[in-house]
């Protein structure tokens, strides 16, 4: 007892001397600010490396940096003296940009909404959907989905289940498809893709339809002449038709 409460006395102790040091800073708001910027980010080619150039930063009052970003509105053009090192430090120019004015603006845009059953909104910098209580009969959710109105689109309504080997589970048609590596061996191989994600030879498959094919053609008129060369003979069977043979085979 005597040993614990020194150690919380000092916890506390620390506590209030932390408090003590933490500083209080400003939010910065959006506007220009001195800023080391490189004078060739990539390759540092040039001498200076950096120079101080005013850019825009800081954040639109309290609004989130995600939602509204601070962008340059105006700038100007400089012509930089550099020294170029390629070339044994030989005098250069580098033309760089100086921001002068700024502003918020919104990080997502218009663009970015789904306009068949989205609206923007510039005052909250976002998509809002027309539909917040479901969606009108012709763009109702098919069997296996659900309306979602926080991504105004219809949603997968089944937990993903067990697939078959070289099928993996997809929300977007709520059911099992072919594994991507599957599709990316078969179309790096120009082969097509059965119903099992098995790599197939279509122009093969298509030749041996085609073959199929004469040889059903081919057995079709046969069997015609021997039917009427035979129309009188009531012991005459005639042959399997054509459809017969195919599934047959």
């Amino acid at each position: 007892m005597w040993l614990v409460l020194p150690i919380f006395a000092l916890e506390l102790l620390d506590v209030a001397v932390s408090a003590q040091r933490a500083k209080s800073l400003p939010n910065v708001i959006c506007q220009t600010h001195e800023t080391i910027i490189p004078v060739d980010p990539i390759n540092h080619g040039y001498y200076p490396f950096y120079v101080e150039l005013h850019r825009c930063v800081g954040s639109a009052s309290t609004i989130s940096p995600k939602v509204q970003h601070c962008v340059a509105q105006r700038y100007e053009e400089i012509n930089v003296e550099v020294y170029s090192r390629a070339e044994n430090f030989r005098r250069a120019t580098v033309n760089m940009k100086n921001h002068t004015s700024c502003a918020p603006e919104c990080v997502a845009s218009p663009s970015d909404c789904d306009l068949a059953v989205q609206d923007w909104d510039e005052n909250v910098c976002a998509c809002r959907c027309r539909y917040p209580d479901g969606p009108p009969k012709e763009l109702a959710c098919k069997e296996g989905f659900r309306w979602n109105n926080h991504i105004c689109a219809c949603e997968c309504n089944q937990a993903p289940k067990h697939c078959p080997i070289r099928m993996t589970w997809s929300k977007d048609i709520c059911g099992c498809k072919c594994d991507s590596s599957v599709v990316n061996d078969c179309t790096q191989m120009k082969l097509g893709i059965d119903v099992d994600c098995q790599c197939v030879d279509v122009k093969a498959f298509r030749r041996h339809k085609e073959d199929l094919k004469v040889a059903v053609d081919s057995a079709s008129t046969e069997s015609l002449e021997i039917a009427k060369e035979s129309s009188d003979d009531d012991s005459f069977t005639a042959p399997l038709s054509p459809e017969v043979r195919v599934t047959n085979i």
